[in-house]
């Protein structure tokens, strides 16, 4: 409950938010865009919202086996801590998250012969993510 009351719009706030949508639309409109997706967009080099939504579907194709893997994961770990869980919730990711992250950097460290004081190991390398990115979008 408290994750949900700290993480969810106060009401009044959404009136707020529509109206500025509401606005920015027609500021859009009127400059002759069809959205204020097409405005923001047609200046970028993915130039237009079905470039994005193809990005990202192929972004989800691409990485579904991954999530899957990591789900699953996440479930044996709660399941490991609290038993008999079904279900991974909002607030359980970024704890076992953290938790699968500590464990695998204590299985390095064992591996390896001992204490670590490396305090970035388990973090990814600049360049090793700007290849994995490379590789997720050719």
């Amino acid at each position: 409950e408290v994750y949900l009351e700290s993480n969810t719009a106060i009401p009044e706030n959404l009136k707020v938010l529509d109206a500025l949508i509401e606005q920015r639309h027609i500021h859009s409109t009127l400059l002759g865009y069809k959205s204020y997706a097409h405005r923001v967009l047609s200046d970028r080099m993915v130039e237009n919202p079905q470039n994005v939504a193809k990005f990202l579907n192929e972004m989800e194709k691409r990485s579904r086996g991954m999530f899957e893997k990591e789900m699953e994961l996440m479930m044996k770990a709660k399941q490991y801590v609290e038993g008999n869980s079904q279900q991974i919730q909002a607030w359980d990711v970024p704890f076992y998250s953290n938790f699968i992250k500590a464990q695998r950097q204590h299985q390095r460290s064992q591996e390896e012969g001992g204490d670590s004081d490396d305090s970035t190991q388990g973090y990814f390398t600049v360049e090793n993510s700007i290849n994995g990115m490379k590789n997720l979008v050719s």
